[in-house]
C-alpha cells in the first residue's frame, strides 16, 4: 500500500478507508479513482446542500443526505456521517434556521478537512 488506511487516533481520524481497500482488493490504483470519485462527490454534494439551504429547499438537503449518507461508511467518514445525522433530525424536526446553519458550516467545514487529507495523502492536485 502506497497509503496508510488508518493513521489517526479515533477522535481525530477524519477517514479510514479499509473497506474500499477490501472492496479494490489492494489495487492502488483503484482506491485513487474511488477515492477521487468521493472528493468529488462531496465536495458537490455538500455545495448543493449549501445552496438548497439558502433557497430553503429542505426536500432537496434531504434529498441529498439520503444520496450520499450510505457512501460515507465506505470511506469511515464518521465525522461526516454524524453531521448529516443531525442535519437530518433538524430538517425533519422542529428547528430554527440557525441550528441548521451552523450545522451546514460544520459540515462543510469537516469535508473541507477531510477533503484536504485526503489530498494531502493520496497527491491529488486541486485541478
Amino acid at each position: 500500500m502506497f497509503y496508510q488506511v488508518n493513521t489517526q487516533t479515533n477522535s481525530e481520524q477524519l477517514y479510514n478507508l479499509t473497506m474500499v481497500d477490501k472492496m479494490c482488493r489492494g489495487k492502488q490504483e483503484t482506491v485513487l479513482k474511488m477515492v477521487k470519485v468521493f472528493i468529488s462527490q462531496i465536495s458537490k454534494s455538500v455545495q448543493e446542500i449549501t445552496e438548497a439551504y439558502q433557497i430553503k429547499d429542505f426536500r432537496k438537503i434531504k434529498n441529498e443526505i439520503h444520496k450520499i449518507k450510505p457512501t460515507l461508511t465506505y470511506y469511515g467518514t464518521a465525522k461526516i456521517k454524524k453531521e448529516l445525522l443531525v442535519l437530518e433530525e433538524l430538517v425533519n424536526g422542529i428547528f430554527t434556521a440557525e441550528e441548521i446553519e451552523i450545522n451546514i458550516t460544520t459540515l462543510n467545514t469537516i469535508i473541507t478537512q477531510t477533503v484536504a487529507k485526503m489530498k494531502i495523502d493520496f497527491s491529488i492536485s486541486n485541478n
